[in-house]
């Protein structure tokens, strides 16, 4: 009996280490090729410019003389603000950080899925081939670190999906489970796509506040924030982009530019055929509860998919579409390890697949396809440099130069003020420092280029361009250029001069109130790039309000 009882203890561990084992592999695979293309993009140093004001008591602004939202990731910038403060550091961290959260949302979706499975069979061995696939392909590498919010993505995806499993079993996990996935707009706005609802009946007033006010509090409360803090209802690079607007065509080609260059559609269709297969077996066996979460992380993927398309993409390669393509993968379900025909197959396509992918497999890394770029080679050819992470690493590239021009200017002129005029205000940005104001010609942290009329569409996040009229006007310089007058004179009438009163000088909770009513107020608000456009629209508004 003993020897009974020390023989299944013997099988149950290896079985366990086994699995453990099988579980790691994907998350080494990521790990690994993601710490090789470790690097922090150009972008990232804007939210390291706005952490840097955070640490010397400026606030999370990327300008010290204006408010304006210059990130989607409030929940990111708050965590990188902590680290900076504790280490010292904002790059370092930015990186290890963000490879950490994506194995991490890895590892856990893969024990959502075990979980799930071993409900009804505990001796089972599970192969996660949707994780396989994710740590198969190159841009997952690439956004493993960056510096920018996707892996903090990527762990909120795999987590909900773990704490999602877990709910079905442990109901009163209702609570923490609607507060951690009222996080993902903290991450990015969008992530609220992937809202995780529970199916309720029969509740009362009480219950039913309950269970709203865990998954809406957060993001309620800071949406409340950023229209009394920052007089807007929508983070700015939101505005500069048209976050809500039509670029169907351009979001076809971004799509395509992800499927093609990596014949995803070999192990998505190999992969549905498999679990619509087991989704029919289940039902016959009356589980099919156990594609209940997957399915919805399924469903939740395949919409910000859509989104991304119907708004155009990006012009990073792929960037935007991995959280929509991480929760696709993770809700395909694993293979039960057996000697099926069928299995096999799956397993061996899929595994092939993953093979040829991650060592042929790339997406265009010389020049830009419809505008999208992969921007990891970009930079690392300007830094010369494999893995450019600190700001030093980018001593060789022009954007380097640009801004420690600036911040040397700044030191010499202390009582002139110091600008810095230009489409990428990342390296340049950060390194020059808040004493020099940066007027970013594309919007994302300029509150009046981000609300310029899209006259017509280009290249993603490229299309607004902030003309040097406007910054001369703003920084109080007369010139012969009549422009200059119009915009000086724009800049004094209707909703722009409302709005740039409440974001401009120093923050008084006072005007919390007229902030949030501004916020809406100026929701619509749209300038023509020509000032003496804006002049007439806008004074003239002006003017018929005030009749």
């Amino acid at each position: 009996m003993l020897a009974l009882k020390m023989r299944t203890k013997i099988f149950k561990l290896k079985h366990h280490l086994i699995q453990t084992f099988i579980l790691l592999i994907p998350v080494f695979f990521l790990f690994y090729p993601g710490y090789k293309h470790r690097w922090n993009s150009e972008d990232a140093f804007i939210s390291f410019r706005v952490v840097s004001n955070i640490l010397h008591g400026h606030g999370p602004v990327y300008n010290i003389e204006e408010r304006v939202e210059a990130y989607t990731h409030p929940l990111w910038i708050a965590i990188l603000t902590l680290s900076a403060a504790i280490t010292g550091s904002i790059e370092i961290p930015a990186v290890w950080m963000g490879l950490l959260f994506t194995c991490l949302g890895l590892l856990f979706s893969e024990m959502g899925a075990v979980k799930l499975l071993k409900k009804t069979e505990n001796k089972i061995i599970v192969v996660p081939l949707g994780a396989i696939v994710i740590a198969s392909l190159p841009p997952f590498w690439d956004f493993a670190t960056s510096g920018l919010e996707t892996g903090l993505a990527f762990f909120w995806l795999g987590f909900s999906f773990f704490i999602t499993v877990n709910l079905m079993f442990k109901p009163k996990l209702l609570a923490c489970t609607l507060l951690w996935l009222s996080l993902g707009p903290l991450i990015r706005p969008d992530l609220g796509l992937f809202f995780f609802k529970k199916r309720t009946e029969n509740l009362s007033i009480l219950r039913i506040i309950k269970f709203l006010l865990p998954a809406f509090l957060l993001p309620f409360s800071y949406q409340i924030f950023r229209m009394g803090y920052f007089a807007s209802l929508l983070p700015n690079p939101a505005i500069a982009k048209e976050a809500f607007g039509n670029y169907f065509r351009q979001g076809i080609i971004y799509l395509l530019d992800f499927t093609d260059s990596y014949t995803l559609f070999i192990p998505l269709l190999a992969l549905a055929i498999y679990s619509i297969k087991i989704y029919i077996e289940s039902k016959k066996e009356k589980k099919d509860y156990i594609f209940t979460v997957p399915f919805s992380f399924f469903i939740g993927g395949l919409i910000h998919v859509i989104y991304i398309v119907l708004i155009g993409g990006d012009f990073m390669h792929a960037r935007l579409l991995l959280p929509g393509a991480f929760s696709i993968f993770i809700s395909i379900s694993p293979i039960i390890f057996d000697n099926s025909d069928f299995k096999t197959w799956v397993l061996s396509s899929t595994l092939t697949w993953c093979i040829i992918c991650a060592l042929t497999l790339r997406g265009e890394e010389e020049g830009a396809f419809h505008g999208i770029v992969n921007e990891r080679i970009h930079y690392i050819t300007c830094a010369n440099h494999g893995n450019p992470v600190k700001i030093s690493d980018y001593k060789i590239c022009g954007l380097y130069h640009l801004g420690m021009k600036k911040r040397v200017d700044a030191l010499k002129n202390k009582n002139e003020k110091v600008i810095l005029y230009h489409e990428n205000i990342g390296i340049a940005g950060f390194l020059a420092g808040s004493e020099v104001r940066v007027f970013d010609r594309l919007g994302l942290a300029d509150p009046i280029a981000s609300r310029l009329v899209l006259e017509r569409r280009g290249r993603p996040g490229h299309e607004k361009d902030l003309p040097e009229e406007w910054v001369w006007a703003r920084i109080g310089i007369k010139r012969e250029n009549p422009k200059v007058k119009c915009a000086m004179e724009a800049l004094k009438c209707g909703a722009l001069k409302e709005y740039l009163e409440a974001i401009q000088g120093k923050f008084e909770w006072k005007n919390f109130l007229r902030n949030i009513v501004i916020a809406v107020k100026s929701r619509n608000l749209r300038i023509p790039a020509d000032p003496c456009q804006a002049k007439v629209k806008l004074c003239n508004d002006f003017q018929g309000n005030l009749r």
